[in-house]
């Protein structure tokens, strides 16, 4: 890479001079406080790109190639460790500036930028009694949660997030800007392969969704004692095995630790109809919860706005992830590793563990038609329960210990699950952690495919070489 602070840097100021921001400037540090975890909010740019338009992200690329730039692309800016969407001493293009929200009620389609985030996006389709299958946390960006896949609320009904894509907007290496369309074969291999493939191929710059009729939902946060531990893990035992599934029900267990604190269990609750205590959640509803719940009904964007709430900027921020069976010996396989490790941060100030249970029904990763995405998922048999690790901090002396105890947590689940003969090679991108081989686990078929279209639209590799965030194909 060239000298970014004086050729990169100065040759982007030169084609797009009001879009450019040095660091100490208003626009450079509201950017880099806007991140998510306090580790990419601590890498420092030479300068960032802030577009409000495809041109604009056009001539940012052409620039790059041009003068063999790294860079890295950030939307929302939600991802967690440093360097997966921000770059020290490179060129950040910063994408919140593409945030248009359009609306299209006659064709249920909403068209959005990759900057907007989910909150937003909900509030505008509520005035139109409609929704996206799209992320739970309002503050989380579209662009990245989308081409990482998505799990959603709605995932039930309408499958993974990047499921409902019926158009992509994208600049490629070159700096042509393309639409990978449904309604067009010319890039439908790019389209498949952006539905999961995250940012190998080229920068996204709108997304157009196939919205739906959706009223106001029932659910919440509910917190139980930690002794009610062996009803919960039943209880989602249960719900992920059940066959038929209740396609309105999207459950999201949590186990949490907190250093100093204790521990509980914490269940968030969304059924996608107007119904009070559906008889499918019973067995969850009927264990005592301790505190207040947040349990009523409302339109969608009030509960992503809880979601945003209960996750708050400005952690130190670990995400890992696995994917299992639904059995109960494998749930509690999976909670037994995540309960005898904890411990390690009893003598650690401000640690938060939670371990997150996510079933996702057949139903969900069959909702769309085989080959609609790249996730590797779809001759999978059975209940796929996605797990979450998550860890929160704020003494970067305990950045070693986080990162030991979750690969020790994460390499014994592994382990139980493939004993238990239920494990899946599938790790569910936006909850991934640095370390961790995610394009990997869609499988061989996938990966030649998406190979394949990285040479076709990418030949000299840019997107693998020159933005090393995120997860490469080679």
């Amino acid at each position: 890479m060239v000298n970014a602070t004086v050729t990169c840097c100065s040759a982007l100021a030169a084609v797009l001079p009001s879009k450019i921001s040095f660091p100490g400037s208003p626009v450079y540090n509201a950017s880099l406080t806007s991140y998510y975890s306090a580790q990419e909010a601590s890498v420092h740019p030479a300068c960032i790109v802030s577009p409000t338009s495809s041109t604009h992200v056009s001539k940012a690329i052409k620039t790059l190639v041009r003068m063999d730039c790294d860079f890295a692309i950030r939307s929302g800016g939600h991802s967690t460790w440093a360097g997966d969407s921000n770059i020290a001493s490179g060129v950040t293009l910063d994408l919140q500036g593409l945030n248009i929200i359009d609306v299209n009620t006659k064709t249920s389609t909403v068209s959005v930028g990759p900057g907007a985030r989910w909150g937003e996006v909900y509030a505008a389709l509520a005035e139109h009694d409609l929704i996206v299958a799209g992320g739970r946390v309002g503050t989380v960006g579209v662009g990245g949660l989308t081409l990482g896949g998505g799990i959603s609320s709605f995932g039930p009904r309408f499958g993974w997030t990047c499921d409902s894509v019926r158009s992509l907007e994208v600049v490629l290496a070159d700096g042509s800007i393309v639409n990978a369309s449904e309604k067009t074969h010319e890039y439908a291999d790019l389209l498949h392969a952006l539905r999961g493939g995250s940012n190998n191929f080229g920068v996204v710059t709108r997304i157009d969704f196939r919205a739906h009729a959706q009223g106001d939902i029932w659910g919440g946060v509910v917190t139980h004692a930690f002794d009610t531990v062996p009803q919960q893990l039943a209880a989602t035992a249960g719900l992920a095995s059940a066959d038929p599934y209740d396609e309105f029900a999207n459950l999201v267990q949590g186990f949490s630790y907190e250093a100093g604190g204790g521990r509980s269990v914490v269940n968030t609750l969304h059924y996608t109809k107007p119904v009070a205590y559906p008889a499918f959640f019973k067995a969850f509803t009927d264990i005592p919860s301790i505190g207040n719940n947040t349990l009523r009904t409302a339109n969608y964007s009030d509960f992503a706005i809880e979601g945003a709430v209960n996750n708050p900027n400005g952690f130190r921020t670990l995400l890992a992830t696995t994917s299992i069976g639904s059995s109960l010996p494998v749930l509690t396989a999976a909670f037994d590793a995540w309960n005898n490790s904890i411990a390690a941060f009893d003598n650690s100030v401000g640690v938060i563990s939670q371990l997150l249970v996510e079933p996702i029904p057949q139903i969900a990763y069959r909702a769309a038609p085989a080959g609609t995405n790249v996730l590797g998922l779809d001759d999978a048999e059975g209940g796929l329960v996605v797990l979450g690790l998550a860890v929160g901090w704020l003494d970067p002396a305990d950045d070693a210990l986080v990162t030991q105890v979750a690969q020790k947590i994460i390499a014994e689940i592994d382990t139980q699950a493939k004993n238990l003969g239920e494990s899946f090679e599938f790790k569910y991108l936006n909850y991934a952690a640095q370390w961790q081989d995610v394009i990997a686990g869609y499988g061989a078929d996938n990966v030649a495919k998406l190979k394949k279209v990285s040479r076709r639209y990418d030949p000299h590799a840019v997107f693998q070489r020159n933005v090393p965030g995120g997860y490469k194909i080679f």
